[in-house]
């Protein structure tokens, strides 16, 4: 539980990259139970920094949107993508997790929209549980045949590559 309260605090606050917490979930509860810890942990805390954003801070950025006609404009085109603007900003690697979610928050994208979107960071996350897995299994001496999952994750990547791109 502590565990647990730890990863939602860094997906919330940012401190730490959020890849961290996949690789500590996979090191830690193993493939299938650290990839559902990292989960719920970066759902909750993503919906915590969009739900705290969203109700602290929008007033005060909504009037520097109305000042600002180049703002305004962003945030229509950003509500016009909807999740599927979320969607590509969560797929970003460079995009820090935590201050997107804050960012997103202040925006006009709805709620729905936003943890639509915010799913879109799961496969990833996928990825980064594996390493943490991994790397326990290899620390540990065992021999781990892990080629079946190697090719699934890499075909997995380059499914969503070729899609992105043409989308």
């Amino acid at each position: 539980l502590f565990v647990v309260a730890l990863l939602i605090l860094v997906a919330f606050t940012g401190f730490l990259p959020a890849s961290l917490i996949g690789i500590a979930s996979g090191s830690i509860y193993g493939l299938g139970m650290g990839f559902g810890v990292s989960a719920l942990a970066t759902i909750l805390g993503a919906w915590v920094s969009f739900a705290i954003s969203r109700s602290l801070f929008r007033d005060v950025f909504e009037r520097l949107f109305v000042r600002r006609a180049g703002f305004r404009h962003l945030g229509d085109e950003m509500v016009k993508g909807g999740w599927r603007f979320v969607c590509l900003l969560r797929m970003s690697p460079i995009m820090p997790f935590a201050l997107t979610s804050y960012a997103l928050g202040l925006s006009g994208i709805g709620a729905r929209d936003y943890m639509l979107g915010t799913v879109a960071s799961l496969p990833a996350l996928f990825g980064y549980v594996c390493i943490g897995w991994f790397a326990r299994h290899s620390m540990g001496g065992k021999s781990v045949d892990a080629s079946y999952l190697q090719w699934a994750i890499l075909g997995a990547g380059s499914a969503a590559t070729v899609f992105l791109t043409i989308y």
